[in-house]
């Protein structure tokens, strides 16, 4: 765990740079970069790409946002967090990544491009994007798992949020434990399902001729599933107030929807 990169003054300003709106920065930079590197490369017009990646980020964040408002209320409560201010905290991933496939969609439809052809080809630019802030979440400390013995748990330090979450109050009095004990590295299983599932729809782009829409659908379908299961792993934070059944139930849609969009897509030929 290591969540602030940069803390010092210079001339008199203060410069601080948290791990993980380093890693934020970074992960956009690369996926925009990466994106525009691949437009070229599969033939897609620059300047239309450069907008449908704009609609993508502006999706991402407020979905991610919005989704956490219905999650955590609590924090959102008057005088307290303001969900409009553009701060790289309080976000829910699904909700930016459902609300960037829609608006992706609609700008790709109104600029007279193939939505399942653009879908395919930012699929490992999801996947890169997707493992740069799953970076900053595990260097941040946030999002981490259960108590664990498995030989690649994590002992994050005092102070940090698993500390808190190992910390009781009995009779009226916090219980600080004595030592932090290891939990799942949660941010790291999907950090890295995210970039093997980069590096496969690459590698099926470049590889394979599928039909349009199978590989975003097939890399989609993967994501979830490892989240669905890293999910009875992790930690949820004391402000989630969805009943335990939600997620759950919220990854078995979305895998049952895109796995009918797959089979779909299936039928149609190789374009």
């Amino acid at each position: 765990m290591h969540p602030v990169l940069i803390d010092t003054f210079v001339n008199g300003y203060h410069i601080h740079l948290s791990s993980y709106r380093a890693m934020a920065i970074l992960g956009s930079l690369l996926a925009i970069t990466f994106a525009l590197f691949l437009s070229r490369r599969y033939g897609f017009p620059l300047r239309k790409m450069a907008v449908i990646v704009a609609v993508i980020a502006v999706g991402m964040f407020a979905g991610s946002r919005l989704l956490n408002v219905v999650l955590n209320p609590s924090v959102y409560q008057p005088g307290m967090y303001d969900p409009w201010q553009l701060s790289l905290h309080g976000f829910s991933m699904y909700g930016g990544l459902l609300a960037a496939m829609a608006g992706g969609y609609a700008a790709c439809v109104l600029l007279g491009l193939n939505p399942w052809r653009v879908g395919d080809m930012l699929a490992p630019v999801l996947g890169l994007f997707l493992a740069c802030i799953r970076t900053g979440c595990f260097l941040a400390g946030c999002c981490f798992g259960k108590i664990t013995k498995v030989p690649w748990g994590v002992v994050f330090p005092k102070g940090s949020s698993a500390f808190w979450a190992q910390t009781k109050f009995e009779a009226g009095r916090f219980v600080f434990p004595d030592r932090v004990l290891p939990v799942h590295p949660t941010q790291i299983y999907e950090g890295a399902a995210a970039l093997l599932g980069g590096i496969v729809a690459f590698w099926l782009l470049e590889k394979r001729r599928l039909p349009s829409g199978t590989v975003f659908l097939g890399f989609f379908l993967w994501f979830t599933a490892v989240r669905w299961t890293v999910y009875y792993f992790r930690v949820m934070p004391g402000t989630f107030s969805a009943p335990p059944w939600f997620y759950p139930a919220f990854y078995a849609g979305i895998i049952a929807v895109t796995a009918a969009l797959i089979r779909w897509r299936c039928k149609k030929p190789a374009d």
